[in-house]
């Protein structure tokens, strides 16, 4: 199914004439995590059906932040934890802009976190340390398991 689904994610890319950007986020943003996808609205109904809260890292492959973001934060093993125990997917900012700009994200690094109605419960942008995304992980974990979070 995975693979599946990253032949369609790359099958759209060529047709966007954008493959030679989709290659530098399989291969540089691995990090590590164990991403469920690459596309946005799969992972989202995974996420959902398994009532699960999404992480969705926005990136760029010429950011140098991004880069150490990678290197530094992601690689981080409490993060890799905390992050694998969620529905991860990492985007790229140009590509999935649209996306980006609905929930804030002006510049990458980006990360937004979503409960499992696919709400935004946390929205972290720019120089984020591993322990800011662990309390917002943990934060959003809380929040999504408020009574007061049930649709």
């Amino acid at each position: 199914m995975m693979i599946a689904r990253m032949i369609h994610t790359l099958s759209r890319s060529a047709r966007r004439g954008s493959l030679f950007m989709l290659l530098p986020l399989l291969t540089a943003c691995s990090a590590g995590i164990r991403w469920r996808g690459f596309s946005f609205p799969p992972v989202l109904e995974l996420a959902k059906s398994e009532h699960n809260l999404t992480f969705v890292y926005f990136r760029h492959w010429s950011v140098v932040a991004c880069t150490n973001f990678e290197e530094h934060v992601l690689k981080d093993p409490r993060v890799r934890k905390a992050v694998d125990a969620l529905c991860p997917v990492p985007l790229d900012f140009v590509l999935d802009h649209s996306l980006a700009k609905q929930w804030g994200i002006e510049s990458v690094p980006g990360v937004v976190i979503l409960d499992t109605q696919g709400r935004v419960v946390s929205t972290l942008i720019g120089s984020i340390t591993a322990d800011e995304l662990l309390n917002a992980i943990e934060a959003a974990k809380l929040q999504a398991e408020s009574p007061e979070a049930a649709p």
